[in-house]
């Protein structure tokens, strides 16, 4: 084979074996979540709070038809109490968080080193120069359509974690959607 054929051949195997382990690795850290946090019962019991909480919501949400002060005094006090014990639950998660967080460092150093170089896809498109450095790591051909393991991998795990999380039932709950943001503007849907 000469160098441009060579240059240009990606090995789907590598790429199926990549999504398998990214699959793999989130079942895995779900499992950890489970261990740490979803079979505790400070999480059971702040769980069934706020979906309590919850549900109170949006029934006084709906049983709005005019202006009524109270109710909406009632509703904002409700909105409140849900942001707060959607924080609590944040910081119930926070430990297993770091913990699967260095779980997860730990497994991309691992197999980050086996795969050194090859190229395990192509993307259609040029990345822009900050997200080329992620998707051309440790690739040394100057084809920045060539994608590296890395890259690869934080796609898949950032595709499979909520689809897996939705599976096994353990998807946040839905109020915790309506927090505030990064930059702690609130989303009004």
């Amino acid at each position: 084979m000469n160098s441009a054929n060579t240059k240009n051949f990606v090995d789907v195997t590598d790429s199926i074996k990549i999504i398998i382990l990214a699959i793999f690795t989130n079942l895995f850290a779900e499992f950890l979540t489970w261990m740490f946090i979803y079979r505790t019962k400070k999480y059971k019991e702040s769980k069934k709070n706020m979906d309590i909480l919850s549900r109170k919501l949006e029934i006084n949400k709906e049983s709005i038809k005019g202006k009524n002060k109270q109710l909406d005094k009632k509703i904002k006090q409700q909105e409140n109490e849900l942001k707060y014990m959607g924080y609590e639950m944040m910081r119930i998660k926070f430990i297993s968080m770091v913990i699967i967080g260095l779980f997860t460092f730990f497994f991309i150093s691992l197999f980050s080193g086996l795969f050194q170089g090859i190229v395990v896809a192509k993307i259609p498109f040029v990345p822009f120069k900050l997200l080329r450095g992620l998707s051309h790591r440790g690739i040394l051909s100057n084809d920045f359509t060539d994608c590296s393991f890395i890259f690869l991998y934080v796609l898949c795990n950032i595709s499979f974690r909520p689809i897996i999380q939705k599976l096994l039932g353990f998807a946040p709950p839905r109020t915790n959607n309506k927090m505030p943001d990064f930059f702690g503007l609130e989303d009004n849907k």
